[in-house]
């Protein structure tokens, strides 16, 4: 498990878990992860913030995830913003120092890797890669 908390783990829906959520929170550990488009918000109550038009955060606010037979034992922040292609990304975390538009800005930071590794993978056939230092990716 990659965890260390002075870091902030920004992960894909992939890892989405809410007992995992309420984990980190009791461990400390900051996180922005993206939703699964499933996950059911109860007892928002949205945060205040600066509005800009020039921003694409659609809604800022605190909620428990789940259903009645699981929810989340903690409230987490959820933040709404379109992206580039119009689409709505909900990802939840318990950054709270930071503004909606950055934690927007962090999750899509995270996609632009993605994206350059897809593009290793596919255009240098590159099937997978071994190493995890700055020098091997270099290789």
């Amino acid at each position: 498990q990659l965890t260390n908390a002075q870091q902030v783990l920004v992960e894909d829906r992939a890892y989405f878990k809410i007992e995992r959520l309420d984990r980190f929170v009791e461990q400390h550990q900051l996180f922005v992860i993206r939703m699964k488009d499933n996950i059911e918000l109860h007892q928002k109550k949205s945060l205040k913030r600066l509005s800009s038009t020039s921003s694409s955060v659609q809604a800022d606010f605190t909620c428990q995830l789940g259903t009645k037979q699981y929810r989340s034992t903690k409230r987490h922040r959820v933040v709404i913003f379109r992206d580039a292609n119009g689409r709505d990304i909900r990802v939840v975390t318990n950054l709270f120092h930071a503004s909606a538009e950055t934690i927007a800005d962090m999750y899509q930071q995270r996609w632009t890797v993605e994206v350059f590794f897809r593009w290793v993978k596919q255009y240098l056939n590159v099937p997978t890669l071994f190493g995890t230092t700055e020098n091997a990716v270099y290789n």
